[in-house]
């Protein structure tokens, strides 16, 4: 019986042990998992195997390396994503590569200029079929438009006399 009760003491003890150990890798990990994701101001949008990540500025100005429509789009060209042609050939295999990577990587694949992206691009998404490409490029379209969601009009209000309404 005395046997019994020091071996059930001894597991006891390395049970609140290891459960120790598992609480203080959790806790030096701020935000871990699914709560990291969940306080995410803009979170990935998952497309099969693919997750589309939201937009970063650097991210236009690769797209303006490459003369991509959706750069146009963003200063005020016409639409990206209208016609057949914006969503399938190297237009669509380099925006769907670049939001599909993470963007440090994106950054140095882009210094060693537009062909060396283009021909990664081509490699990963060159093979897919139309109706792949066209669910990653409407996940990146609705990362398009939380990018630009976040910007806020700055301009006085007028109350109609010609005057700025005071707040």
């Amino acid at each position: 019986m005395k046997g019994e009760m020091q071996e059930a003491i001894l597991a006891k003890t390395q049970a609140v042990a290891e459960e120790r150990e598992i609480i203080a890798q959790a806790n030096a990990t701020p935000l871990p998992g699914a709560l990291r994701d969940a306080f995410a101001a803009q979170q990935d949008i998952k497309v099969g195997k693919y997750s589309v990540r939201p937009f970063y500025d650097m991210d236009f100005e690769i797209l303006q390396m490459l003369d991509h429509p959706l750069a146009k789009m963003a200063l005020g060209g016409e639409k990206y994503g209208e016609r057949i042609q914006d969503l399938r050939g190297i237009n669509s295999w380099t925006v769907c590569f670049m939001l599909t990577h993470d963007v440090d990587e994106v950054d140095e694949l882009s210094q060693k200029g537009a062909e060396a992206f283009q021909r990664a691009a081509r490699k990963e998404f060159g093979r897919l079929q139309l109706g792949g490409l066209l669910e990653i490029n409407k996940a990146i379209l609705e990362q398009f438009g939380r990018y630009f969601s976040t910007v806020v009009g700055l301009e006085a209000v007028d109350n109609g006399d010609g005057a700025p309404k005071k707040a």
